[in-house]
């Protein structure tokens, strides 16, 4: 599979020191707790995140998916660079770990309020 250009979209990576990456993990997790759902958008994202990720043929491993009315929260296994260009990812997304291994993603809905780390080293992409 051809390698995703993170400059042809909207995502953020976060590169933060174990603690920042906690606070910005609680951060993350507080908008997304007090989020919230709306089945019939959040079915079909948390629908739609599955088969975009079964596209990498494994290069990417879906632990956990689930969203709300404006935020999904994506726990995912493997390579950053395999994420396809397509809906949910080719909105705001905020990529949290490393990028070669475990990690937790942030998808914004679009046209939705982006809540940011605090954190200044979490720099876009």
């Amino acid at each position: 599979m051809m390698g995703w250009e993170p400059s042809s979209t909207r995502v953020h990576e976060a590169r933060l020191d174990a603690e920042t990456d906690e606070a910005a993990r609680a951060q993350f997790d507080t908008a997304f707790d007090l989020d919230p759902r709306d089945d019939a958008w959040a079915d079909t994202t948390e629908a739609a995140i599955a088969a975009a990720i079964e596209s990498t043929s494994g290069a990417l491993t879906l632990r956990a998916a689930e969203c709300r009315s404006t935020l999904c929260r994506v726990e995912l296994r493997g390579d950053r660079n395999a994420l396809p260009p397509v809906a949910p990812f080719d909105g705001i997304t905020w990529w949290l770990g490393d990028a070669d291994s475990d990690a937790t993603l942030l998808i914004v809905r679009d046209g939705a309020e982006i809540p940011l780390p605090a954190d200044p080293e979490a720099t876009p992409q």
